[in-house]
């Protein structure tokens, strides 16, 4: 709770994550299928993008390094679901109809799973971004929100 204390506001400043994460995180698992996903994606993208060029491979190149238990097709099958979702490509249930049940899909399942696993290194390694430079893995915490604060 410390961590999230010290790093969650609700400021955005040129690609700062203000712990978007944490924040993503409580909703992926309040929600179910593409909701979860969309949001579990989301918070990835805030830890593991450096700006909104490439978003994919950049998580591709990424988070198989850090969490090693998902894959670089996981990941590209993951961000294809949120693609086709968020770009209405897709077509899925009104609210509440189960024919097309994603929230039993493994790989969006697993997409909450790696937001979690994610949350819990930073907050070992009280961090907010996560970065792999060929397979060095470097944990920063660009600025708290006590820091910020300071400047008023």
């Amino acid at each position: 709770w410390n961590w999230a204390e010290e790093n969650y506001y609700n400021k955005r400043n040129n690609w700062y994550s203000e712990a978007r994460a944490w924040a993503a995180l409580s909703y992926a698992i309040n929600r179910d299928g593409y909701e979860s996903l969309l949001y579990s994606i989301m918070g990835l993208e805030a830890v593991y993008t450096k700006d909104d060029k490439m978003i994919k491979q950049q998580l591709k190149d990424s988070i198989p390094k850090v969490i090693g238990y998902i894959s670089e097709e996981e990941i590209n099958e993951l961000y294809k679901l949120r693609s086709e979702f968020v770009h209405g490509d897709i077509a899925y249930p009104m609210c509440g109809k189960d024919d097309h049940d994603y929230s039993k899909n493994a790989l969006v399942q697993k997409a909450a799973v790696v937001l979690l696993e994610t949350i819990r290194l930073l907050v070992q390694n009280n961090a907010t971004k996560i970065r792999v430079n060929n397979r060095h893995i470097t944990y920063i915490c660009d600025r708290t929100l006590r820091e910020d604060m300071a400047k008023y």
